[in-house]
């Protein structure tokens, strides 16, 4: 027996007993546990200092919000009070007006100074010189453009002594009057620093408009805007955190820590506000730039972000959020907190979680000693029994005396697999036969398909779209004269003998169906024989198979000869052409034979001097002139079958027109005729009745030459209803005239063409004569 390969003529392998290798796994897991452990116990850790962290920001920023809101609000709302009051009482009085301004003053102490500015150019104020400051008042000279005085007051409110004069004041001139006025509503001026460099104010300012919308002036409130700086002082953020308030533009407009955001370096250069990037405060500028790299210079922010940054290798945890009123007010207010404000707790934890892991590990490898006998014992004993039963020894009894369940389940599996290995031997046996009997039937499948297609005289085709191989049988390749060795496997092969005049047609038709926009794919094209000759084939398939993309995998499909069908079918059309030709050269002689009888008509009638007699041959000429026009208008189509309705009812009234000398001047023809179709019976009644109504509504509608009119419609109505109506406005129908039982030819005839139409017909003397005839289309 050839053992080459089996295991034991391997070069040996170092084998280790089970017992080592379960103590080592044991030791390796215990360390992969306590070090992923305290991984995730750091990551926690962190993960927790974030979550405290943003929580904190975020409650902090509320703060800030709810404060700045209830603080903002105060302005507008001190504007509105003052403008009623003056809208309402007419309020000019100066003096009255600054003691008003100064009762307010003393009231809200983040107020700076409250005013009102006229349309002269005056102006009353009343104010403090800082958030702890003196009050004072201001008033222009006649409340009006002119001297600018500013006094200071006393406990009751009255100007004592005269602190500042400025000349030429003209309150109109202001940003925050003009801001107003021209927003039309309540408006913030932008901030400026106070000149005495105390502090900054933000300005609230509202027109005054009277009953009649005529502008009174414009009331306004400043802020002293270290009150803001005030609040974000005393918030105690984390340990160091900081809070602090922009602009869109970057210009700082309030800070947590005791500095100021304005100043300058020359004393002789006014003083400017901070931008948020060149702030002295460390944690500000870092700020600013991690958000301008963030957001763009514009700090582009819509709602409230989160991001870290690093300073001096120190990672700190920012949150900015938008503030914006309904008076276009549009701050951000930024909330920064060290990560190091929380993390001495973290690195505590670290330690402790340290110490637990390493007697984790001890505990571990001691239990592990343990726990490799228990498996390793009876291990050994199962490996025993495994060997005998790897010798053929069926039968061989296992024991089960361990106490671990999982070994016990193991010894009963053994069991159970050498059972279970007899039955599949068993089963493999029975199923190799059932997959010869498969085998057998899918060839005699496959036989009987071709015997069908041989029989069908078709030749099939299976092509790999994706590789461009295509798989043809014999008959394929014998109806173009070749065998299938001639034949290469590709579809390139296809598309060489194809006649040059068919392939862009045929490809069209075939990306069509690749793209999936129909559902076969079907075309008729020539192919070259080997002889050189073409021949007609009849192509169609189908596919089969599309990736997950949609795109096309694998088609079938079958060729058919059908050159003696083309054949038969250009030979038919030949035929078919010359009766064409036929057809109108019949018509065209018709038409001229009644041409014909229609002149000896007209000649017969001009040398006739009997109205009586004349009078009918120019109707009879009319009547036949309707009837050439059916044969003139199907030699000029090229459908026999069928007859334009409108261009055949327009001839025949042009004809008349002409016949009866009437000038478009005296009688004007109307149409409204719709597109319809007449076979060549239908055309001929319907041609003859138009022609007797038009040529009554011609000889008798309008005497003396009274002016009219003639309508002609016609309209295809439900259930392939014609109705054809000929009226005029003429004199109407003649007294004593019966219609339905009528005497004269021409009345005759319409009744007769009329049944021969199996219609109806009436006749409605309303402002004139109408005619109405009605019949089924055919």
């Amino acid at each position: 027996m050839n053992d080459d390969h089996d295991p034991s003529s391997n070069k040996p392998l170092n084998r280790y007993p089970i017992q080592w290798i379960l103590i080592a796994v044991f030791v390796l897991l215990v360390l992969f546990t306590t070090a992923v452990t305290g991984y995730v116990s750091f990551i926690n850790g962190q993960r927790a200092v974030n979550e405290v962290s943003r929580h904190l920001r975020n409650e902090i920023t509320s703060r800030i919000q709810d404060h700045l809101a209830a603080f903002l609000a105060n302005a507008h709302g001190i504007n509105q009070l003052n403008a009623s009051m003056i809208r309402q009482l007419k309020f000019y009085d100066v003096t009255a007006l600054e003691h008003n301004f100064w009762n307010q003053i003393k009231i809200y102490s983040s107020v700076t100074s409250i005013y009102f500015g006229n349309t002269a150019g005056g102006m009353v104020n009343a104010g403090r010189e800082n958030p702890a400051g003196d009050l004072y008042v201001i008033s222009t000279d006649g409340f009006k453009k002119g001297p600018f005085r500013k006094f200071a007051i006393d406990n009751l409110g009255n100007p004592t002594r005269e602190l500042l004069a400025i000349p030429d004041f003209d309150a109109r001139t202001r940003p925050w009057y003009t801001g107003a006025v021209k927003k039309g509503e309540a408006a913030w001026s932008d901030i400026c620093v106070l000149f005495t460099g105390q502090g900054m104010v933000t300005t609230a300012s509202y027109p005054v408009y009277d009953q009649q919308q005529q502008l009174l002036g414009v009331v306004a409130v400043d802020l002293f805007l270290s009150h803001i700086n005030d609040f974000l002082g005393r918030l105690g953020i984390g340990k160091t955190g900081q809070a602090f308030i922009m602009e869109r533009s970057g210009l700082v407009v309030a800070e947590s820590i005791p500095e100021k955001p304005f100043g300058s370096t020359d004393t002789k250069i006014a003083l400017k506000r901070h931008h948020a990037l060149d702030s002295q405060n460390p944690i500000v500028r870092y700020a600013a730039k991690a958000l301008s790299v963030r957001f763009g210079e514009h700090f582009s922010i819509t709602d409230t972000q989160h991001l870290n940054f690093l300073i001096q290798g120190k990672r700190h945890c920012l949150q900015v959020s938008p503030i914006k009123d309904k008076y276009d007010l549009d701050w951000l207010v930024v909330v920064v907190i060290p990560e190091a404000d929380f993390m001495d707790q973290i690195h505590y934890s670290n330690r402790i979680t340290l110490l637990l892991i390493v007697l984790s590990m001890m505990i571990a490898m001691g239990a592990g000693l343990i726990a490799a006998y228990w498996i390793s014992h009876p291990m050994s004993q199962l490996n025993a029994t495994a060997q005998a039963l790897s010798r053929g020894e069926w039968h061989t009894r296992i024991s089960d005396n361990s106490h671990l369940l999982e070994i016990s389940e193991l010894t009963k599996s053994f069991y159970n697999m050498t059972t279970q290995l007899q039955q599949s031997v068993i089963r493999l046996e029975t199923e190799i036969v059932e997959h010869n009997n498969a085998e057998k039937a899918l060839r005699s499948s496959e036989e009987r398909l071709e015997l069908v297609l041989k029989g069908a005289n078709l030749g099939l085709w299976d092509w790999n779209i994706k590789t461009g191989k295509v798989i043809f049988n014999e008959r394929w390749a014998e109806m173009i004269g070749y065998s299938l060795d001639e034949i290469e496997p590709n579809v390139s092969c296809w598309e060489k003998l194809m006649h040059p005049d068919d392939v862009d047609s045929v490809m069209d038709r075939l990306n069509d169906h690749l793209e999936g926009r129909t559902s076969h794919y079907q075309t008729e094209h020539r192919l070259r024989t080997k002889s050189g000759e073409w021949k007609w084939i009849f192509d169609s398939g189908k596919v089969f198979t599309r990736d997950e993309k949609g795109a096309p995998v694998r088609a079938l499909g079958m060729h058919q000869d059908v050159t003696d069908r083309k054949h038969t079918e250009q030979r038919l059309h030949r035929a078919l052409k010359e009766k064409e030709i036929l057809l109108q050269e019949i018509h065209h002689r018709v038409k001229n034979n009644l041409a014909i009888i229609s002149s000896m008509l007209n000649l017969q009638a001009k040398q006739c001097t009997d109205p009586k007699v004349r009078t009918p041959l120019i109707e009879s000429q009319t009547r036949v002139m309707a009837m050439a026009s059916i044969h003139e208008t199907l030699y000029q189509t090229k459908d026999f079958s069928v007859i334009e309705f409108e261009n055949y009812i327009r001839k025949i009234v042009l004809n008349l027109m002409s016949l009866y000398a009437t000038d478009a001047d005296h009688i004007s023809i109307r149409y409204n005729i719709k597109e319809i179709h007449l076979d060549i019976d239908q055309a001929i009644c319907c041609g003859l009745i138009v022609n007797e109504l038009v040529t009554n509504a011609l000889k008798y509608a309008f005497p003396d030459r009274r002016k009219g009119t003639i309508f002609l419609s016609s309209e295809l109505m439900a259930e392939d209803e014609i109705v054809v109506s000929v009226w005029d406005d003429g004199v109407g129908i003649p007294q004593g005239l019966e219609w339905k039982t009528p005497r004269t030819l021409g009345l005759r005839l319409i009744l007769l063409m009329v049944e021969q139409l199996k219609g109806k017909w009436e006749i409605i003397s309303e402002q004139g004569l109408k005619t109405v005839i009605r019949w089924k289309q055919k």
